[in-house]
């Protein structure tokens, strides 16, 4: 879907611009009812300057173009920008405010900062968040990070985070602004899970598990396998009574057995056709491609 809309530009954001300058064709890339806070519409700007070489931007065909009526010049969809139809302040519905879990998903971190103040009675505090607001947000996330136990990104976001190329000492640089651990997903090469682990000599020591990722036979969309080893790592740690450090590692295993499942299918019809049999089985053949003995 392609409307008209005056789309601000981050450039202009940064000025203190609140509107844009001009309307100009915009793709909706994704609409969300989002519990307590209503739809919420994602959308991405078209331009007709041409993208600098190293600029993910997508051209638009022309078959596309000639469909939606717009005119016969080049144009492309930057990707690397994002306006979001929102003006909303959190509202917790009542049946959540007991939750002793609590999942920060990857929005503005001063939404994430007011949804986190108004659950404070949480035992266990998780989080994600993407290289946008690492770059651009810094300091609101880092407030934040000083409330999360475990903070889930990829391994570029990681490093971005700690200013650190080395993983281990990315991941040292940052569980050391807030999370007590930090789980590190590497796509199609698995996840690592960093925590830190009461040591004899040294006081604690960083310690790490990997979690494999399952070779498929074919992948169909890895759109939301993120989303979906996140959903299962945190939903296996909410279901024990203990937060051992075996509950941990099974939770990492859960985590990717989701996500290798969100792969096989277009966005969550996999999800949604899936079995707890399934899950199960499933994780038996990560415990088997992992097992010495």
């Amino acid at each position: 879907m392609v409307l008209s809309y005056s789309y601000l530009w981050h450039r202009e954001q940064t000025k203190g611009e609140t509107e844009g300058r001009k309307d100009r064709p915009s793709a909706v890339v994704l609409v969300l009812n989002r519990t307590g806070f209503g739809d919420v519409v994602y959308v991405l700007p078209t331009t007709t300057s041409e993208p600098k070489a190293d600029d993910p931007s997508l051209e638009i065909p022309r078959s596309i173009k000639y469909r939606l009526k717009l005119d016969e010049s080049r144009s492309w969809i930057n990707v690397t920008e994002l306006n979001v139809f929102a003006a909303f302040e959190p509202k917790i519905p009542d049946a959540y405010r007991d939750s002793e879990f609590l999942f920060l998903a990857n929005i503005d971190p001063v939404l994430q900062r007011r949804v986190r103040e108004a659950m404070p009675g949480v035992k266990l505090v998780a989080g994600d968040t993407m290289n946008y607001w690492i770059k651009d947000h810094r300091p609101a996330l880092l407030e934040v990070l000083k409330g999360l136990d475990v903070l889930l990104i990829n391994d570029t976001e990681a490093r971005m985070l700690a200013g650190n190329n080395n993983l281990v000492q990315a991941a040292r640089g940052v569980m050391a602004l807030g999370p007590r651990a930090l789980v590190v997903k590497h796509g199609e090469y698995g996840a690592t899970l960093f925590y830190n682990s009461p040591s004899k000599n040294r006081g604690e020591e960083l310690r790490t598990f990997k979690a494999p990722a399952l070779p498929l036979k074919e992948v169909v969309d890895p759109t939301g396998a993120g989303d979906s080893f996140a959903g299962g790592f945190f939903g296996y740690l909410a279901s024990q009574p203990e937060l051992t450090p075996a509950a941990w590692r099974h939770a990492m295993f859960y985590g990717s057995v989701m996500g290798s499942y969100a792969c096989e299918r277009f966005g969550t019809e996999r999800l949604q056709q899936l079995s707890r049999s399934e899950i199960d089985t499933r994780f038996n053949v990560f415990r088997e491609i992992t097992h010495l003995d």
